[in-house]
């Protein structure tokens, strides 16, 4: 059975707990009654997931003070980030702590997954520490699925045994087509590994326009403009066309989009019905000064 394209979409909830993206220029959260509201439409619309972390500020507080009820949600966290020192006890610990104070934020008795948000954690010398806490926390019944975040085809070359990983989170996007070219999006969908989608809007850069851009990111002006120029082409939103490249990979389960109020969410819910199918490749870049917000200059 088909999907309905919105079912396809994940909330991401840094937006909730500070204040995050390119495209945020006026330092923008919402409250706790538009969080309430957007979990409301979200819920109703087929909006299954939400995705967040302890270290995005508030959000696992304000999850926990908004839920109606946590289980109409599928929700994935993240590991802390865990200092290099200390011995495989204190990471196990830490692990298990970190993951029993988000449960207690957000008011709920499991969660569907847990990623390790510092994928060095995931292929340095205690990975085996790591996978294994992550492993036990599993037959607790404390997360239905364990798994990565990842910014970079390479993190992955390092995962000795990806049959560990039941779910990858990446980055991609119409520029960003990295782990598409690199056939990593194909062999984790061979290994049965769900997918999430984050970066769908490069941090809101591929709907802004270029004369618009932040000074230290001017020189992605052209392929913005590219992108955009194809998009009035075919009477397409910047939004329609970067939810159309999404939805159109198949290895994608799901997409994760940020929204600061109910209306951004209604208009996205529209947006990924779009259906546009151009020969996105075209958009593509390997300049890592572009895709990789790490890279960004810090204002």
């Amino acid at each position: 059975m088909t999907r309905h394209p919105a079912t396809k979409l994940g909330l991401g909830t840094v937006q909730f707990g500070r204040v995050y993206g390119v495209a945020n220029t006026d330092g923008t959260r919402p409250d706790e009654a538009e969080i309430r509201r957007i979990l409301k439409v979200a819920h109703e619309s087929g909006v299954d997931l939400i995705d967040t972390a302890p270290v995005y500020g508030e959000s696992e507080t304000l999850l926990g003070r908004v839920f109606e009820r946590s289980k109409d949600f599928r929700i994935v966290t993240k590991t802390p980030y865990i200092d290099s020192e200390l011995s495989t006890a204190a990471v196990t610990q830490t692990i298990e702590d970190s993951l029993r104070a988000s449960l207690s934020a957000m008011r709920c008795s499991s969660v569907y997954g847990l990623l390790v948000h510092d994928v060095a954690d995931a292929t340095g010398p205690r990975a085996e520490s790591f996978f294994t806490c992550l492993e036990k926390l599993k037959r607790k019944g404390l997360v239905e699925k364990i798994g990565l975040s990842v910014y970079d085809p390479d993190d992955l070359n390092g995962i000795l045994d990806l049959q560990r990983v039941d779910l990858v989170q990446l980055p991609i996007n119409v520029l960003d087509q990295r782990f598409v070219r690199s056939g990593w999006l194909d062999r984790l969908r061979r290994f049965g590994i769900e997918i999430h989608a984050r970066s769908a809007f490069l941090q809101g850069l591929l709907l802004m326009s270029s004369d618009r851009l932040p000074r230290g990111l001017k020189h992605a002006a052209v392929a913005v403009d590219r992108f955009h120029a194809a998009c009035r082409r075919a009477r397409v939103t910047p939004a329609e066309g970067c939810l159309a490249y999404l939805t159109g990979l198949p290895s994608v389960d799901t997409i994760l989009i940020g929204v600061l109020d109910v209306a951004q969410l209604e208009t996205l819910i529209d947006a990924v019905q779009c259906g546009w199918m151009p020969d996105f490749e075209t958009f593509a870049i390997d300049d890592s000064r572009l895709v990789d917000p790490r890279t960004w200059a810090q204002p």
